[in-house]
């Protein structure tokens, strides 16, 4: 039966008005898909900025997961570097997370060529959504469950730069998510390892930093033989090159692990070398930090130029910035002065107080944070304390 034309009419505008509300509440529920402020110089040609990257849950909703993108100044098309970071012992240590912390890392990338975007996952930081990656009870872990949980949110931010990359950056600045090295450390690098393993779009590299779940104390994993079927299964799928890099004092993964781990990974099929870094520190699991760079970085070079990605022709360091030394201070407050001022993981500031006082902290999330970390710090001593510098600036 065909109905009349009023009808039809009538329907038909009911139609558009269902859509145009469906739209509105989508665009309500939405994340924005452009970055919130314009990127910030922190060091000569490199920009920092602070996006959200929209994390599509399906039923249960949209989330927003925290997110900094660290790249070139200069015009170019710029391939998509991820840094994905560990997991604390303590699930209450989660929400202090901040990408910030990355900072010096993700400039040292953004110098070698890449686009840098360093993703705080579900439930760490100021992501929202719940946390996603635990792998069950120490005495029946699921680490191979666990790791490509993880991977669901390194793919949210592989689409969303794929979806946004002409305008995600600015100044003639694009990035091209069809070439992505992922780079993680502890939990974050076994996720990059379980991305590879769901062979998500782009990879052109993964750079494993002591990656690995289950560590309870120095020295112990729960069920360890499980991380290594797990790296065994990975492996089976695999198809980026890879390097995995551990230190020689690492006690959350220690060398002998890392190599079962490693063997595992390659002879069900994956693709890669590993590398033992001489000891960094009194815990080698830190090395991947400002700190550690000169342990690691000769390594993710060869890696990048054997696998024809970007990297520089030489070492980029810029000279620290100069500014007074605070009054007061002993020789060895004057050399941790100089020691903040090279460091390159905003935020940071320098307090300074009675008697020669003196305490710094970098990577917060913002620099009222580092401010408060450095007063507290100096005060500790029982000093009256004052910031004298925040960032590269004297105070005001």
């Amino acid at each position: 039966m065909r109905c009349p034309i009023w009808y039809r009419a009538v329907v038909h505008r009911l139609i558009a008005c269902v859509l145009a509300v469906a739209a509105a509440v989508v665009a309500a529920a939405s994340p924005p898909a452009s970055p919130p402020a314009a990127p910030v110089e922190i060091v000569p040609g490199v920009t920092r900025e602070m996006i959200t990257v929209p994390f599509n849950a399906g039923a249960k909703g949209l989330y927003r997961l925290e997110a900094m993108l660290v790249r070139q100044r200069a015009p170019g098309r710029y391939p998509l570097a991820i840094i994905s970071h560990g997991s604390p012992r303590s699930g209450e240590d989660r929400s202090a997370f901040t990408p910030t912390t990355n900072t010096a890392i993700a400039i040292e990338f953004a110098r070698r060529g890449w686009a840098t975007l360093v993703l705080m996952r579900r439930g760490y930081g100021e992501s929202e959504g719940p946390w996603s990656e635990g792998y069950g009870s120490c005495n029946d872990p699921d680490y191979e469950s666990a790791g490509r949980a993880s991977a669901e949110d390194i793919r949210a931010a592989i689409r969303f730069a794929t979806d946004h990359g002409p305008s995600l950056a600015s100044g003639g600045v694009t990035i091209d998510a069809s070439r992505v090295l992922l780079v993680g450390v502890s939990a974050g690098g076994f996720a990059s390892v379980a991305a590879a393993a769901d062979r998500l779009p782009g990879l052109v590299g993964v750079i494993n930093f002591a990656g690995g779940r289950g560590s309870q104390s120095a020295d112990e994993v729960c069920k360890d033989d499980r991380l290594v079927m797990a790296y065994a299964t990975y492996g089976r799928t695999a198809t980026p090159p890879t390097v995995w890099i551990y230190a020689a004092n690492d006690h959350f993964f220690g060398p002998a692990l890392a190599k079962r781990m490693f063997a595992a990974f390659q002879k069900s099929g994956g693709h890669g070398e590993l590398v033992m870094t001489p000891a960094f520190g009194t815990e080698g699991h830190d090395q991947f930090s400002e700190a550690g760079i000169p342990n690691w970085r000769d390594i993710v070079d060869r890696f990048l130029r054997a696998n024809q990605l970007p990297t520089w022709t030489a070492a980029i360091a810029d000279p620290p910035p100069t500014l007074p030394d605070p009054p007061g201070l002993s020789a060895r407050g004057r050399s941790e002065f100089q020691r903040y001022l090279a460091s390159e993981n905003f935020d940071k500031a320098f307090a300074a107080g009675d008697g020669g006082a003196y305490s710094w902290r970098t990577g917060r999330r913002t620099g009222e944070a580092a401010a408060a970390a450095a007063l507290q710090g100096c005060a500790a001593v029982g000093a009256h304390c004052r910031v004298y510098a925040a960032d590269n600036r004297l105070a005001k």
